[in-house]
């Protein structure tokens, strides 16, 4: 009975794993069956069958696969596991939003951040926040409303940062000026006393 318990969570929690794996790999490029079979040293028939879930591959397997995709374990069976669930949704790959689509990437690009600070802002994993940006997985609007009021805080908190640093950028030439007056009218000074031999 343990047993049997056992092996339907391996189960369960394989196809969590793929649900994740499988799209985001799928996204990356052509071929990507066959890279994955030679990094595993094994067959591509059995790498195929995992992508279409006849096979569930094993734990020792799916850490290495998760590895080679760069995202973190543990969250891509979460993720998995909401995407079964239908608690987060597909992007419509048949829209094309500007504003849905390009605005996170590009912002997030722009202000110089790590997925993860962004993650952080919706309260997700990072691996969520990845997904939903390279539109394997859809942002809401409230998502994308956290987002954009977020962004804009960070620019105007940027700017504001710019504009001290120009203020003091302008007092440190002003100073280094006045250094200098100070420093040419001491050796005017002293080769005036040198003049009349009083140094």
């Amino acid at each position: 009975m343990k047993k049997r318990r056992k092996k339907k969570r391996e189960k369960r929690i394989g196809e969590y794993f793929r649900l994740a794996f499988v799209p985001y790999m799928q996204l990356r490029r052509r071929g990507i069956q066959k890279e994955i079979a030679e990094f595993l040293n094994i067959q591509s028939t059995y790498v195929s069958d995992f992508f279409t879930g006849k096979k569930i591959v094993s734990e020792k397997i799916r850490v290495q696969l998760a590895k080679y995709a760069g995202l973190n374990f543990e969250e891509l069976i979460g993720l998995g596991r909401r995407i079964h669930n239908k608690s987060v949704v597909f992007q419509d790959s048949k829209k094309h939003i500007i504003y849905s689509d390009e605005f996170p990437k590009n912002m997030r690009e722009k202000l110089g951040k790590t997925h993860n600070i962004f993650a952080k802002m919706l309260r997700m994993s990072e691996t969520e926040y990845i997904f939903k940006e390279e539109r394997i997985l859809a942002f809401s609007d409230e998502e994308l409303n956290i987002l954009a009021d977020n962004s804009y805080s960070i620019i105007e908190e940027k700017k504001q940062q710019a504009e001290k640093m120009s203020e003091l950028n302008k007092r440190a030439i002003e100073l280094m000026e006045l250094q200098k007056r100070v420093c040419k009218n001491f050796l005017k000074a002293k080769a005036i006393l040198k003049k009349k031999n009083i140094i």
